[in-house]
């Protein structure tokens, strides 16, 4: 892709330590992000509170974006509150 190409970026349930468990391999995902992304362009990222917690958000804001909206959201299944997912999203700083 070429740079500023790109107008909405979804990371769901991809940035957490599962997937990427290095910070040096969160950073380069999100450095490629950013060079691809539009200036105007919007991330969205849902992380599972168990897996990232705050350390996402942190992450996220020292590549260069910044956290315009969160929006927290509960998993229910069988009526039982399971659990909390936070959706971050940011834009180019």
């Amino acid at each position: 892709m070429t740079d500023d190409s790109v107008d909405v970026v979804f990371l769901f349930d991809v940035f957490h330590s599962f997937y990427y468990s290095h910070a040096d391999d969160r950073k380069r995902l999100l450095d490629e992000i950013y060079r691809i992304m539009k200036p105007s362009a919007l991330l969205s990222i849902s992380v599972w509170s168990n897996l990232m917690k705050y350390e996402a958000e942190n992450e996220i804001k020292n590549a260069n974006f910044c956290l315009v909206k969160e929006i927290l959201e509960t998993l229910t299944k069988d009526n039982k509150d399971l659990e909390t997912r936070r959706i971050l999203n940011f834009r180019k700083v």
